[in-house]
């Protein structure tokens, strides 16, 4: 069970070192994440598959949105000084695709993936 504080807890504590990331960006990449399983802002969350599924989904809107926010980052060079800031928005996207396969993962092997996806074939009715 995690209420909406603990969940940003969990998603803050990953973004920490990230200086330009708040609790209001938090909150909306759990919102997100949220609506995507059937869950308003409020509700508690209680199966522990969903739970995990929520938090990933989350990092990866994060890791979508610093993406987007370094996009238009930059290199220079000078007489004696190099910047290059143009790979920032790369990396961050090659985080969201590890977090976008790791959520699947959780996906594929959470109880409601199971139910979702049951193969059955019937009996013949010829060769009973």
């Amino acid at each position: 069970m995690a209420t909406m504080e603990q969940l940003q807890t969990r998603v803050m504590n990953r973004f920490r070192s990230v200086q330009s990331v708040t609790i209001e960006d938090v909150n909306v990449w759990l919102m997100e994440a949220l609506a995507l399983h059937g869950y308003e802002h409020a509700e508690e969350v209680k199966d522990a598959d969903i739970l995990q599924m929520i938090v990933i989904r989350a990092q990866y809107e994060g890791s979508i949105d610093i993406a987007m926010r370094t996009a238009h980052f930059f290199s220079y060079t000078d007489a004696d000084e190099v910047v290059d800031k143009s790979m920032i928005a790369k990396e961050w996207r090659q985080i969201a695709a590890i977090l976008e396969k790791e959520y699947e993962k959780a996906r594929s092997r959470s109880s409601l993936a199971a139910e979702k996806s049951r193969y059955r074939t019937m009996m013949r009715l010829d060769r009973m």
